[in-house]
Order: structure tokens, then sequence, then C-alpha cells
């Protein structure tokens, strides 16, 4: 099991954000939580060997500029990109990919 910490910072206002993860199972959704209006966050546990599948989706109406980042908490590893989204009628953002951690 890996400790895992995914932040997402924008530059503007984020409105939703979820994450897919692939665990040797199945994909999994986690929701992040916000802890401010530019600023999500969540802690899991997840069965990983070395690579991490993810899919973010962000929804920000505004539209922003965001970073993500997830560290591995047992080896402070990091898998850190950003993306951007439109403005109101391209409103979301998504985001995959696959990196050791």
């Amino acid at each position: 099991m890996a400790s895992l910490k995914i932040e997402l910072t924008g530059d503007g206002i984020i409105d939703n954000a979820a994450i897919y993860l692939e665990d040797p199972e199945e994909s999994i959704e986690y929701k992040l939580n916000p802890t401010s209006d530019t600023k999500w966050e969540t802690e899991i546990n997840l069965p990983i060997q070395n690579e991490l599948d993810y899919s973010l989706y962000v929804v920000a109406f505004s539209g922003t500029h965001f970073d993500c980042r997830i560290t591995n908490m047992d080896s402070n590893k990091t898998i850190e990109f950003e993306g951007k989204t439109g403005h109101p009628i391209k409103n979301r953002a998504h985001i995959s990919g696959s990196q050791n951690i």
C-alpha cells in the first residue's frame, strides 16, 4: 500500500475536482476536497507497484490555470503536472497519464 497525497492548486477558483486512479483491479474515483477556493486535496492509500495511472478532471466555471502534485508519502517521490480550463463554454479540463511514483 502506498500513502498518496493529491494537491490541486488553481490560479483562480476551482469549482470541482476528482481524480481516477488505477489499482490492480479497477479504476477508482476519488473526490478532492476544498481547503480554499483555489486549493483542493485528498489523501488515500492505494496498492501500487511502481507506476501510477491517473486521470484528473477539473471544473472551473470562470476558467483557470492549475497545478497538481501527487506525492507518495512513503518514498517522497512526486508526480507534478499542470493544466488549464477554458471559460464558461469549455470549463472542464481532463489530464491523464502514467508515471513512476
